[in-house]
C-alpha cells in the first residue's frame, strides 16, 4: 500500500503504473530468493534436500550467495522486503560463513569492537537484572 500511495499520479497514470509493477515484481523476486535460499543452502542428507541444493536457482539468488560466500557481503535489490541483517541471519541459521572478512569490518580496530561488545554485554546484564522474577 505504501508503494502505490507513494506513486500516485497527478495526471499521466502509464510512468508511475510502470514504476509501480517494476518495484513489486522486484519485491516478490526478493521474496522468492529468501524463501528459496532455505532450500538451496539446507545441509540435510534426505533425497528431497539433496535435490533441491542441486537445482538451478534465480541467478539473483546465485549471485547473493556468491557474494556472501565470497566475503559476507550481502547485495541488495531495489525495493527488497528483507534486509542484509535479515539475510545473514538466514545464512548463519543455515551454516553459511563466508571464507574472508569483509574490507568494511576489517576497518574497524580491535580494541573498538571490544569495547562495543563489553558495552552490549553490560546492557544486557542491566536489562535482565530489572526483569520481575518470574512468577510461579
Amino acid at each position: 500500500a505504501e508503494r502505490l500511495a507513494g506513486l500516485l499520479p497527478d495526471g499521466d497514470v502509464a510512468p508511475c503504473a510502470r514504476e509501480y509493477n517494476r518495484l513489486s515484481r522486484n519485491a516478490a523476486h526478493c521474496l522468492r530468493d529468501s524463501v528459496a535460499a532455505m532450500w538451496a543452502t539446507n545441509g540435510r542428507a534426505e533425497p528431497v534436500w539433496q535435490a533441491a541444493r542441486s537445482r538451478d536457482w534465480p541467478a539473483t539468488l546465485a549471485r547473493k550467495l556468491a557474494c556472501y560466500r565470497s566475503r559476507g557481503d550481502v547485495p541488495m535489490e531495489d525495493g527488497e522486503l528483507f534486509e542484509a541483517d535479515d539475510w545473514v541471519m538466514l545464512l548463519d541459521a543455515q551454516s553459511i560463513h563466508p571464507r574472508r572478512c569483509s574490507p568494511l569490518a576489517s576497518a574497524v580496530p580491535e580494541a573498538k569492537i571490544t569495547a562495543h561488545l563489553q558495552q552490549l554485554r553490560t546492557r544486557l546484564r542491566n536489562a535482565v537484572a530489572a526483569l520481575p522474577p518470574v512468577q510461579r
